[in-house]
């Protein structure tokens, strides 16, 4: 009986939550000499109160925060390294349950490298690999580094002239240095999701998509599943 007890202990107290959240992205990227380019980005998120609402993703705050990066391209246009993407965040916790009211809202600095792979592999259809390392700077962890690795698949298919159809998937998993007394290799996030890239002009692009996204809590036995509603905003100088 107390085996059986054991076996069954972590699935009662495994917890999931649900939210509605909404990501909004404004970004401006331009052209610099020698292949280079130059992206910046503003950030702002929100989520549902389940106190009051699942499905009211305007209700709470989530995040809002700033990026900047520089990419340089092969002549081929295959390849793009980032030699650096910087972000800052002001984040607040997702509300799953009672104590996540009380959680103060956290400051993040995060800086990256990585490389992106491109594949045109038919006229209207484009696969894109992207592989980021992160390491991110917590108020909360006394700006100690965390560190994050992102891997990235994008397929996108221009549907006609002026819409393209992108599907996406991220896994995100973190890796040394870690805060103390958490695995240095685990799982924390699965992204899948799809949206219509909207030509508005020839600078301006707008994207609207719905992405579903799966969070480990640092407890190990608790989930996060985000319903995101996806509109971004592209200028093209």
């Amino acid at each position: 009986m107390l085996l059986m007890y054991c076996g069954f202990l972590p699935t009662i107290q495994a917890q999931n939550y649900a939210h509605s959240t909404i990501w909004t992205r404004f970004q401006v990227s331009a052209s610099l000499p020698k292949r280079w380019d130059i992206m910046t980005g503003l950030h702002w998120r929100r989520q549902n109160n389940f106190v009051h609402s699942k499905l009211n993703f305007w209700k709470e705050p989530l995040l809002s925060g700033v990026q900047v990066q520089l990419l340089r391209r092969n002549k081929a246009q295959t390849v793009a390294f980032i030699p650096i993407q910087i972000n800052y965040f002001l984040s607040n916790t997702l509300l799953g349950r009672e104590e996540d009211f009380s959680t103060p809202q956290n400051r993040e600095w995060r800086a990256s490298v990585g490389i992106e792979f491109t594949q045109k592999v038919r006229p209207k259809l484009i696969f894109r690999e992207r592989l980021l390392q992160e390491f991110r700077f917590f108020r909360s962890n006394r700006d100690q580094p965390v560190g994050r690795i992102r891997g990235r698949w994008q397929a996108s298919y221009r549907w006609r002239s002026s819409v393209s159809i992108n599907a996406i998937t991220e896994l995100v998993i973190h890796n040394p240095p870690q805060i103390n007394g958490l695995k240095p290799f685990r799982f924390h996030q699965f992204w899948l999701g799809g949206s219509l890239l909207w030509r508005l002009s020839s600078t301006l692009n707008l994207e609207t998509g719905y992405t579903i996204v799966k969070t480990q809590r640092s407890t190990l036995i608790e989930t996060d599943f985000q319903n995101v509603i996806n509109l971004n905003l592209f200028l093209r100088l």
